[in-house]
């Protein structure tokens, strides 16, 4: 195991008994349904503009702390529109790598509103 390995696994142990399933709510649905049906949505891909809403909802209910998501799908998730989407709805710092997340979280999440 190389070190990113054993960092993540260190940090996901830290937090696994704080972690949450996002459930899937009516309310990011539809606003991804009317995101789709734009001229030019934020994410084009339909699984993806989901994910990107249901996130949002779900940091906008748990208040202002710093969030991440950590994703190496740069193609949907990585285009600047996307993270400032991110950042405005929920304070969420988008990640494409890990080991850019681990070096923000030790550092205790520099950044965040």
């Amino acid at each position: 195991m190389n070190d990113t390995q054993l960092r993540l696994f260190d940090a996901l142990e830290s937090i696994a008994y704080s972690v949450e399933i996002i459930h899937l709510e009516s309310l990011p649905l539809i606003q991804s349904l009317k995101s789709l049906s734009m001229q030019e949505p934020i994410i084009k891909d339909p699984t993806d503009n989901l994910i990107l809403h249901t996130i949002t909802a779900h940091a906008i209910r748990n208040g202002s702390g710093a969030k991440a998501f950590v994703s190496g799908n740069t193609k949907d998730f990585g285009s600047q529109d996307v993270k400032n989407f991110l950042s405005a709805n929920g304070n969420i710092q988008y990640f494409a790598e890990v080991s850019n997340f681990l070096g923000w979280y030790n550092a205790g999440c520099p950044g965040s509103k």
